[in-house]
């Protein structure tokens, strides 16, 4: 006769069951859920249906669970002897050491033993924040399509003092893109582009050529509102092994006006920056096949004089970022109007003066911060509701309903330092419209059937280009391109 080996493995699924019954601390519950780090020990338990809840009602409903949690917390350095491999942020370190017990058990039988423990459910899904200190790597924190953030990066925002007070371009990239993810920008008519955009458009001006740039043309062509963020790196050699670039500005291109105006907070005059601004316009220009007349903003503010932080030794980046919110806020305001149009967008005589009650680089630069926390956030809650309703839901025959509320942190209410400036040259006597205060009586805009076109502004330009031609603003003598030429802002600067 011969005689099977009787193993576990080898019991019917009756039985068992029967075996785990003896090892759990309740008989009715289900399989536990069991984490740990150095500072936390959670246990809990659920009645009914074995898994994780949904976050989605589905029809026919699920059974209703009843849960038993038990949380042990300690203070930080502390805790629970834990290698620190183990000690991650939830749930990539769940408790999967399987201790066996004492329990009554035939002959025959294995030792009784823990049944196997679930996962503990990722806590990002509701958008809590941070769940563990970031580290001070190059790994990646943020990644968006236009933009990619490192965690050592993430912490440079806040510099001051150092080299790295000087945003990289990831940072700037990034908040850029963040802004325009807030702001619903590219639906608004408004396209805001990262450094490596503007560098190409740079070389397509140096060189007066954009063949092969299909794609950043439909990238633009579309939008009426353009920014470009500009680096006085963009002139440089070339050559990897020099830190080019130190400085930060931008160029704002109204293509209802047909203008492009340059903000710059340290060297507005100066004719190597302005030059370097004009390439980039100039390649714009070839890509849409338009022409801009180009000026230098009246009453810019400087980084420095106009700023309540005087600590700050990098404030060209939160200057532009700040600016860039600060026009993207008024076109959205004109544009719930359909006056979108109408303005020119000057800053106007009083500008500066309002300007730095209001400018603090370091609140801004903790702005940032926040606001990219938050799309990280926000994204990996959405990422971790899809996991997590997928493993709720495998195996299950039921339709998915409709989304339940996700918590999310309420925002912090803007300080008086934080708070953006409210109102542009059209609107700087008038409190911003309600539904029930509209804007001024004013004819409404026609929709535009074409834009301003390289014929239509050729004569003007390159007349204030000669007009201003002994200017010492102009570029060097042996600089034969009109368009390099920054106009001093006028009021008649508008076509």
């Amino acid at each position: 006769m011969t005689v099977q080996k009787l193993t576990f493995e080898n019991f019917p699924p009756t039985v068992k069951d029967a075996h785990y019954k003896r090892a759990r601390p309740y008989p009715k519950t289900k399989p536990m859920i069991v984490h740990k780090t150095k500072t936390m020990f959670v246990t809990s338990a659920r009645g009914h249906r074995d898994g994780l809840p949904p976050t989605k009602k589905t029809r026919p409903a699920l059974h209703r669970r009843r849960y038993s949690i038990d949380a042990a917390v300690v203070a930080m350095g502390s805790g629970w002897s834990c290698p620190d491999e183990e000690d991650v942020s939830m749930p990539e370190a769940p408790a999967d050491t399987y201790v066996p017990v004492d329990a009554p058990h035939y002959e025959t039988d294995a030792p009784a033993q823990r049944e196997q423990s679930l996962l503990l459910p990722d806590p990002t899904r509701h958008g809590f924040g941070h769940i563990s200190e970031i580290p001070d790597d190059d790994e990646t924190y943020l990644d968006l399509e236009t933009a990619s953030l490192t965690n050592q990066e993430y912490h440079f925002i806040l510099d001051l003092e150092s080299l790295e007070s000087w945003f990289r371009d990831g940072i700037l990239n990034t908040a850029l893109a963040v802004l325009s993810r807030e702001y619903a920008c590219p639906s608004n008519g408004i396209e805001i582009a990262n450094s490596m955009t503007s560098q190409i458009l740079y070389m397509a001006g140096e060189f007066g050529e954009a063949a092969g740039l299909e794609e950043y043309k439909r990238q633009f062509e579309s939008a009426m509102f353009i920014f470009l963020p500009i680096n006085d790196g963009f002139a440089s050699d070339g050559d990897a092994s020099n830190i080019a670039g130190t400085h930060w500005s931008f160029i704002f291109i109204n293509r209802y006006k047909g203008t492009a105006k340059y903000f710059d907070s340290m060297f507005l005059h100066s004719p190597s920056h302005c030059r370097v601004a004009s390439v980039v316009v100039r390649g714009m220009e070839l890509l849409l096949s338009e022409r801009y007349h180009r000026t230098r903003a009246l009453n810019c503010p400087e980084q420095n004089e106009h700023n309540m932080c005087k600590d700050d030794a990098g404030a060209c980046g939160p200057f532009t970022v700040y600016m860039i919110e600060f026009w993207v806020e008024h076109i959205k305001w004109f544009k719930a109007y359909d006056r979108e149009s109408e303005p020119d967008f000057e800053l106007w005589s009083g500008f500066v003066e309002t300007f730095e009650k209001s400018f603090n680089s370091l609140e801004v630069r903790k702005g940032i911060q926040g606001r990219i926390a938050k799309c990280k956030r926000e994204m990996d809650s959405a990422k971790a509701i899809e996991e997590h309703d997928r493993r709720a839901l495998e195996g299950e025959e039921v339709e998915v309903l409709e989304e339940a509320a996700v918590l999310e942190e309420a925002d912090e209410e803007a300080t008086e330092d934080t708070k953006p400036l409210l109102k542009a040259d059209d609107a700087k006597d008038t409190d911003p419209p309600t539904a029930t205060t509209p804007p001024a009586a004013t004819n409404t805009p026609s929709e535009p059937t074409s834009l301003v076109r390289s014929d239509e502004l050729e004569k003007a330009t390159d007349a204030a280009a000669i007009q201003a031609g002994s200017s010492n603003e102009t570029g060097s003598e042996d600089d034969d391109d009109s368009w390099v030429f920054w106009g001093a802002g006028s009021e008649s600067d508008s076509t």
